[in-house]
């Protein structure tokens, strides 16, 4: 089995020409950073001639066959949507063939990348051949039939041959799974335990999606506790129940992230942001909510991101809009206003535009206007947390209640900038700007009353010609 998926992922890795997969450039350039840098890098990091290098590739390739191509004189490129706030195992281990080939060709690393992916392709198809082993006897049909269709399956085999994290997800999730299957099989034993618990931290840090089996933990250990025969009666087993179900809790509030604004995406240096996007604050002049971004001593910049709809762009193009909120701080500042961010071409970095204003701890609506490019083809609201201008050492945090948007319209008929129609659709077509968010938020979006209650708590609304996007949440050191 495990020479047939080698096979197989031979064959998808050589024959699918460079940067086809999904977000493979943007997932690259994680792994490439971390093999020159020597270390994790921030969303600050950047390479603008790797990314030249990429861009130019993907148009050597054909990946703009049928997309506008970049232009490869512009002063920004980018290779796509940034990945540089997910969790580090993968691109750790992916990176470590690259830090041998510095001086090689941009594809040749790119493929050394795929052959680690490979790797933990291979080895997960080894692990579900072990784990049906632990379920049916030798000599069982799906000891064979299980591996063998995980090998021959297109999606996946094209999915775990990629610069993704989604391969080494795949992985982590799988051995957990399989150390767990071993404990309820075998029973309790410190050689289980320290499996299941270093496979629950490799999964944590490789991605949200496989941290979610770690709420399994506690149910596990309880029934291989019992198949030593432990009686629940027993005081010893009672307090184990009880620790197991409050550890279950403890993990899953840990793993579920709440309290976000709805349909207001971390972006840049936000995706490791502890405290939720919105937050009640008291001081709020409009409502009961703010939006939040908390800085850091050493954090260059955070910020929030909502997209705008695409026949809203078309209509907003080239006419000028008026951006503003209410605005305080936690000490008198000089900060960003709530700018916009503006891609005339796929490929291409944001433009994004703002301005600075000195703020108070008093609440205080300021706007400014922008005048949308006529080319503009992808728009965004942007609430950035870059430092203030403040002489202590300690960060300064300031606060924008219901992110009120305030947008002109000009020769336009439509009388709403955001339904909860629009929401939902809003949503969808920012899948690829929420790559960094948790797991919860993904539920979140994927319940449609959950949906409709984070829209309301959001205050995502269309308030006619002069329309606003309310969102709340809050910024604190």
């Amino acid at each position: 089995m495990l020479l047939i998926a080698l096979v197989q992922g031979l064959i998808y890795v050589w024959l699918l020409p460079p940067w086809q997969h999904y977000d493979e450039p943007a997932h690259f350039e994680y792994v490439w950073l971390i093999a020159q840098l020597g270390r994790l890098p921030d969303s600050s990091d950047s390479d603008p001639e790797m990314r030249r290098a990429i861009v130019e590739s993907m148009v050597a390739h054909d990946f703009y066959w049928n997309l506008v191509e970049p232009d490869l004189n512009a002063r920004n490129l980018s290779p796509g949507y940034l990945q540089l706030g997910n969790p580090p195992a993968y691109y750790v281990l992916a990176s470590l063939p690259l830090f041998f080939m510095h001086d090689w060709p941009i594809e040749s690393q790119l493929y050394a990348a795929r052959l680690v992916s490979l790797l933990l392709f291979v080895a997960t198809v080894g692990i579900a051949a072990a784990l049906v082993r632990e379920l049916r006897p030798s000599g069982h049909p799906l000891v064979w039939a299980v591996p063998l269709s995980m090998a021959l399956l297109p999606p996946f085999v094209d999915s775990m041959t990629a610069v993704n994290n989604d391969a080494g997800a795949v992985f982590a999730a799988s051995l957990l799974l399989w150390g767990l299957v071993r404990l309820l099989r075998r029973g309790l034993s410190w050689s289980g335990v320290l499996w299941v618990a270093g496979a629950a931290v490799l999964a944590v840090w490789t991605k949200n999606v496989a941290a979610v089996l770690v709420v399994l933990l506690p149910p596990v250990l309880l029934l291989a506790w019992w198949r030593r025969g432990v009686s629940v009666l027993r005081p010893k087993a009672r307090w184990l129940l009880a620790s197991s179900l409050a550890t279950g809790g403890v993990l899953l509030v840990a793993v579920v992230g709440w309290g976000d604004a709805a349909y207001w995406y971390r972006w840049i240096g936000a995706a490791d942001q502890v405290i939720p996007t919105q937050m009640h604050h008291s001081a709020a002049p409009v409502g009961e909510h703010v939006l939040v971004l908390e800085l850091e001593p050493g954090l260059r910049e955070r910020r929030l991101l909502q997209p705008v709809l695409e026949e809203q762009v078309a209509q907003l193009a080239g006419n000028t809009i008026t951006v503003g909120g209410w605005l305080w701080a936690s000490r008198p500042a000089r900060v960003l206003l709530p700018g916009v961010a503006a891609s005339a071409r796929p490929g291409e970095a944001f433009e994004t535009a703002s301005r600075r204003v000195r703020v108070t701890t008093e609440p205080t609506f300021v706007a400014w206007t922008y005048t949308v490019p006529a080319q503009t083809r992808s728009l965004h609201y942007v609430f950035s947390g870059a430092p203030p201008v403040v002489r202590a050492h300690r960060c300064a945090s300031f606060w924008m209640a219901r992110c009120w948007l305030l947008v002109t319209f000009q020769q336009m008929r439509h009388r709403s900038l955001m339904t909860p129609r629009h929401a939902g659709r809003l949503g969808r077509e920012a899948l690829y700007q929420s790559a960094a968010q948790c797991l919860g938020r993904t539920i979140l979006a994927a319940s449609a009353s959950m949906d409709w209650y984070c829209t309301r708590r959001a205050g995502i609304a269309g308030l006619g010609p002069h329309a606003s996007a309310n969102a709340c949440c809050a910024v604190r050191c």
